[in-house]
């Protein structure tokens, strides 16, 4: 019996069972002789199945071989899932075969709302690319209602950060998609576990901190990200730290306010070691806006931004070292900070060779013409020459363990 035979066809889908392949459903589908009958049928033995035994891969290949024949049929067929609850996830799945239009988004808005689908039946992996064709008014309420279901504000972000990908420049003059993007970003909290999504958040943040809200999601961002590094003891993950660091270069004062009273100046250093090339998140802090945020309360800003940004500047101090310094009511607090940047972070070879650089800068400020500055400088140089002297022994003591 050849395959575009009615029996057969009827045969087939009477006998339906998990396993059949969506190409298969397809096939039938082009030849089946009554497809809205054979459709029914595949429904009834579909619904009455176990939720463990049901295999929705004949179904949705058989659905897009008919949609194929009759798209009016499909739509309504379609319009019939969203009616009928024990269909709801059937229905979701059944938008996944092409891109998704104004009525596909109102369908999949009402069965996410309805709560009845699991948030990760919505997400990228099904309809990645996918709800680029619908409007943003209309993206932005389907996301907004997938947001509300259990782990669904993962799953909103991941898809919300496929649409700037595809919109590109186009998303800065898309009010909705930034709008979303604040909303989404405000929804954020101190439960926010998925690490991998943080890159996502990271995405959005870039259009976020750049809208009229951009403060307001400054200050949340970074609330967040210090009450989820307190207690802990290791670095960000690489996109919480790459979001950090645009939070650090968007808003600086925010984000110096917020780490500063959450006493975090540590945890920020440890950020600057993740790679060789990472840059400190406060040396991303236009020099202006540092400098205005210490100036209100130097006792207490000016040593801890000391300790954090790169004090010397080819030969000699910084500019901005130096204007810390001028503002400072204690000189001696801010010079004891500049010396967490004295010692290489990172070692490729010896200790002497990697503080070379750094340490003819602290001898051309032995006579540097502040009395203090100089000072400091010459008793830099005598620690990091002893440790230089102490590294060689090390070295010298090792090669001899191995002779």
């Amino acid at each position: 019996m050849r395959l575009h035979e009615p029996a057969l066809l009827h045969r087939l889908i009477d006998s339906f069972s998990p396993g059949y392949t969506p190409l298969l459903g397809r096939r039938v589908a082009e030849r089946a002789v009554d497809l809205a009958g054979d459709w029914a049928v595949l429904i009834r033995r579909y619904a009455s199945a176990s939720q463990e035994s049901r295999d929705a891969g004949f179904v949705r290949g058989f659905f897009d071989g008919l949609r194929a024949r009759d798209p009016a049929m499909a739509e309504r067929l379609l319009d019939a899932c969203v009616a009928e609850p024990s269909l709801a996830e059937l229905g979701v799945e059944l938008h996944t075969g092409q891109t998704v239009d104004e009525a596909g988004a109102m369908r999949l808005t009402t069965l996410a709302r309805r709560g009845q689908v699991p948030a990760a039946k919505f997400g990228w992996r099904h309809f990645g690319g996918l709800l680029d064709g619908i409007s943003s008014a209309s993206h932005a309420e389907l996301l907004r209602a997938i947001q509300d279901l259990p782990d669904g504000l993962k799953v909103a972000i991941d898809l919300h950060g496929m649409r700037l990908h595809g919109l590109g420049e186009r998303a800065r003059d898309d009010a909705e998609a930034c709008q979303l993007c604040v909303s989404l970003l405000m929804s954020v909290d101190e439960d926010f576990r998925a690490d991998e999504a943080w890159s996502r958040v990271d995405d959005l943040a870039e259009l976020a901190l750049a809208s009229a809200d951009g403060e307001a999601v400054a200050i949340h961002l970074c609330r967040v990200l210090t009450h989820r590094e307190q207690g802990q003891h290791w670095p960000l993950s690489y996109g919480a730290d790459r979001l950090l660091r645009r939070v650090f270069g968007a808003h600086g004062s925010v984000a110096l306010e917020v780490f500063y009273r959450a006493d975090m100046g540590r945890r920020l250093d440890a950020l600057s070691q993740l790679s060789v090339d990472a840059e400190h998140p406060v040396r991303l802090v236009p020099v202006d806006t540092l400098l205005d945020w210490v100036r209100v309360e130097p006792l207490g800003r000016g040593p801890w931004v000391a300790g954090m940004i790169d004090a010397f500047d080819g030969m000699g101090l910084s500019a901005t070292a130096r204007a810390l310094l001028q503002m400072a009511p204690d000189r001696s607090v801010v010079l004891e900070g500049f010396e967490r940047t004295v010692h290489p972070t990172y070692i490729r070879g010896s200790y002497e060779e990697a503080s070379a650089p750094r340490l003819l800068a602290l001898k051309s400020l032995t006579t540097d013409a502040e009395a203090d500055v100089a000072e400091w400088a010459g008793r830099q140089v005598e620690r990091v020459e002893e440790r230089a002297a102490l590294w060689r022994r090390r070295d010298r003591d090792r090669d001899q363990s191995f002779e």
